[in-house]
This record gives structure tokens, sequence and C-alpha cells, in this order.
């Protein structure tokens, strides 16, 4: 089979399975894509002799018939999750030289089912932007250009690394973010899919905190029942997270029957606003066009609070980022300013935090 990286989940589980591709050949075709996407910026973390002993061991577990859903398939994990003995930075100079001694919930029930990492993923700085700008590794790139042009696009952000990697088929798929935007927005500008599950419903835990009450992991794919295989990989009830459900872990893929007849979709009038581009006026029509053709009714709503959401989210997002970032002082873990003869510990959280914060950070 050529162009493996190409593959996403299911297919390439299914090729697996049916012994028509090893993991170990999955992987290396998405290092070696990787290796020639330098210029895209989008793996900041090589983990390639790590990615190549689990594909060893997804292998085995294949032939012996022990091979859950995600078995040997070859994913980026985005920098905000703590990976055992892997820098975890989170973008951010003030991370510098921290390896985690533990795994998030997250990352280890995606190893447990058999999942290989093939490195960390750009990403804006403690997930503080929505371009990919803000990050301590420089901006990722998207691998989209406009026609007739080579002008660089943003992929978005936070999680942009992610959405540019699997968008160029540097890996099957990736793990994401979301607090105000940073999985879905992504995917929109690079033609994936991305979800932000509900709140609860995939562990916080290793997850480097921006905003504790919005903070959520999720799967960035390259289809609708990729993301449902890989979620139905990454959730489900974790005691170290207090603020997880408690509920079973659907069967997502088995859900996917596309009957939506008889459905009612609501359309918020207020997610329309002036300005719109034709572009994306056109695609809005299509979607709605496509959802009633397969069945659905199409009701217009209005949700009035739309106008409230960024306001609120600046009132939440900061006030808890101010919260969970004064863990970073320099005295613990991550960078520590030189000091000054005569400099006491004040100056030096003042000064740490000054080199090691970029602009958004502080800002924030």
């Amino acid at each position: 089979m050529s162009e493996l990286n190409k593959m996403g989940l299911a297919e390439a589980r299914d090729a697996l399975r049916a012994g028509d591709t090893s993991s170990v050949e999955l992987t290396d075709a998405c290092l070696t894509a990787i290796n020639s996407a330098s210029a895209l910026n989008a793996f900041v973390h090589h983990t390639g002799d790590l990615a190549m002993e689990q594909a060893t061991a997804a292998d085995k577990r294949i032939k012996a018939g022990d091979a859950p859903a995600m078995c040997g398939l070859p994913i980026g994990i985005k920098d905000l999750f703590c990976t055992k003995g892997v820098p975890s930075q989170a973008g951010s100079r003030i991370l510098e030289g921290f390896l985690p001694q533990y795994e998030s919930t997250v990352s280890q029930k995606l190893f447990d089912n058999g999942a290989v990492m093939l490195g960390k993923l750009n990403m804006d700085e403690f997930a503080m932007g929505s371009s990919n700008e803000t990050s301590v590794y420089g901006s990722a790139v998207n691998p989209w250009r406009r026609s007739g042009e080579d002008t660089k696009l943003t992929p978005g952000g936070s999680s942009g690394g992610s959405a540019a990697a699997v968008a160029a088929d540097l890996c099957l798929a990736a793990t994401g973010t979301d607090t105000g935007g940073s999985i879905r927005q992504p995917a929109a500008f690079t033609g994936t899919v991305g979800i932000k599950p509900t709140y609860g419903r995939c562990s916080r835990w290793g997850v480097v905190a921006f905003a504790s009450s919005l903070d959520q992991a999720g799967p960035m794919t390259k289809s609708v029942r990729d993301a449902a295989i890989m979620l139905e990989a990454m959730a489900g009830f974790d005691a170290k997270d207090s603020t997880s459900v408690d509920l079973a872990v659907p069967d997502f893929e088995a859900a996917l029957t596309g009957d939506i007849r008889g459905k009612k979709i609501g359309i918020p009038r207020e997610y329309r606003m002036d300005g719109m581009s034709h572009e994306i006026e056109k695609l809005w029509a299509d979607g709605v066009t496509m959802l009633r053709d397969a069945g659905a009714e199409i009701v217009d709503i209005s949700l009035p609070h739309t106008k409230y959401a960024l306001p609120a989210y600046y009132v939440i997002a900061p006030a808890e980022a101010s919260s969970n970032l004064a863990r970073y002082d320099g005295v613990r873990y991550g960078h520590r300013a030189k000091m000054d003869h005569g400099d006491g510990i004040t100056e030096m959280y003042e000064k740490t935090r000054a080199e090691g914060f970029g602009h958004e950070v502080q800002r924030r």
C-alpha cells in the first residue's frame, strides 16, 4: 500500500486487522512525512524511537487478537498534554526543560488502546491564541494555500499544530484542547474534523491548565467516523479529575447511522453576522440544504445571549488563567531567570515570569 500516512483512523484500523499493512509501516510512513514537512512547524518534539517501540508492541497485540480500536494507529499529541519523560512545554518558554514523570489521563487512555505517539504538536502558548502565533516554537503553518498563491496561512489556534499535522497527513489524528474554540476553529481553518466534547467527558488530569471551568480535550481527525473512534478511546470517568463525569462511554461509532430524518435542527440567527464573506454565506447555506435534503426540519431560532459570550469568556478565562499560571515561579521546575547580586525572591519571580511568559500570556 502506498502513501499509508494519508489514511484515516478507520481505514488504517481495518487495514491493520486485515493484515494489509503493519503499525511499523504506518508509523514509518508518518515519520517520513513529518521529516519532509518541517516548514509547517507542526511537530515540535519528536519521539520517533518511542513511536517505533509502540508500533512494534501494537503489531504483537494485533497478531495476538488483542487489538482495541486505536491499536497501532500513529497520532500526534498537543504539547499541552503531559507525557511521561517527553518535553511538555505548553508552547511556553517558562516550561523549558520540563519532563513530566507522569502521563495525562487522556494520553494514557490512548496508549492503553495501543495508539502510537509520533511526537508533540505546536500550539499557542498555554492555549492562549487563535492563530498559533504566540508559541515559543514559532508559528505553525497551514498546509493549504489560496488558489494561485503561496502566501503562508494560519492553521488557527490554539491547536494549530494538531490541525496542520492532520490536514497535511503527518499523522492519522491528533489530540487537541478547546477553551474558547481552540479545537473547532483550527479544524475549520484546515478542513479537518474537531470536536469539543461535553465538559467532563474527557479528563483534564495532566493537561496543563488555562481556564479550568472551560478547558476540555477532544479529537482532531480526518473524518467524523475517525473522531468517533478516537473520542471513545479518550473519554471516561477519572477519579483524579473532580469535574470528570461518571457516565458510561457510548459506542460513538455505532451511533453514526446518518439518519437524521425528523430531527429538528435550530439555526441561530445571531450566528449570521454582518460582514460575513460570500464564501462563508454559501457554505452556511449549503450546510442547511444538506441537512434539509437528508430529512431534517430546519428551524430558525434566536440565542439572544450570544452577544455576551465573548465578554463572559474574557471575565472567566483570564481570572482562571491568573490562578492557574501563578504556579510558574521558577522555583520547582521550568525556566528560572538569572539573578543579580542582592535580588530576593520577589525579583526572582518577576524576572522569571517576565522572561518565561510571552506577550499574550502576560496580557491575559
